[in-house]
């Protein structure tokens, strides 16, 4: 198991600490470039790049519950954004990718997409999944149907992000920031 003490994230310009406590060992990372004392992501497959698709809101009108990530691991918060629509609202993919998952967790209803940024979306409590794991969606595609409330998150590997920034057109960066109590590796 790798520790990580905080990853700093960039959206629009505005650095945000999210902390990850944990990332299993199942989940690829990022290789890293040392250029001096700086340490950079190298770009893969999944990084994203400078250029990455426009995000929308998934439905339309005010979100009800913003993004507050928690002050430490399973504490209180909110790891995505919600909104009360309509019940029977189509929900939209917020910007292109694949569908990688469509169906129940935990009792309810949720559609996960890989965008070609590598950012991950989950659209979660739908009273009805319209799409399948393995199909190409876009901004038009009804990926379900809302229930009485919506919540959508946004991961990077195992960072969630603020999906108001992507929503507002920020280009997520990440960089990971070393753990000064444990020993570099090597």
């Amino acid at each position: 198991m790798i520790r990580i003490a905080a990853v700093a994230v960039a959206l629009a310009g505005v650095p945000v600490i999210a902390h990850a406590a944990l990332v299993a060992p199942h989940l690829p990372l990022p290789s890293v470039h040392r250029t001096g004392s700086q340490a950079t992501p190298a770009r893969t497959a999944s990084s994203p790049s400078s250029t990455g698709p426009r995000y929308q809101p998934p439905v339309e009108g005010p979100i009800t519950d913003h993004f507050r990530p928690p002050a430490r691991p399973y504490g209180p918060g909110n790891l995505g954004v919600d909104w009360s629509p309509p019940a029977g609202t189509p929900v939209r993919a917020v910007a292109p990718g694949t569908v990688t998952f469509a169906g129940q967790v935990g009792g309810t209803l949720h559609v996960v997409v890989l965008h070609g940024d590598g950012i991950r979306t989950t659209y979660a409590f739908l009273s009805s999944v319209s799409v399948h794991a393995g199909q190409a969606v876009d901004h038009t595609t009804t990926v379900g149907v809302a229930g009485p409330d919506l919540h959508l998150s946004a991961r990077l590997g195992s960072v969630y992000l603020d999906p108001e920034a992507l929503l507002a057109g920020g280009r997520p960066r990440a960089r990971l920031i070393a753990d000064p109590s444990r020993p570099a590796p090597g």
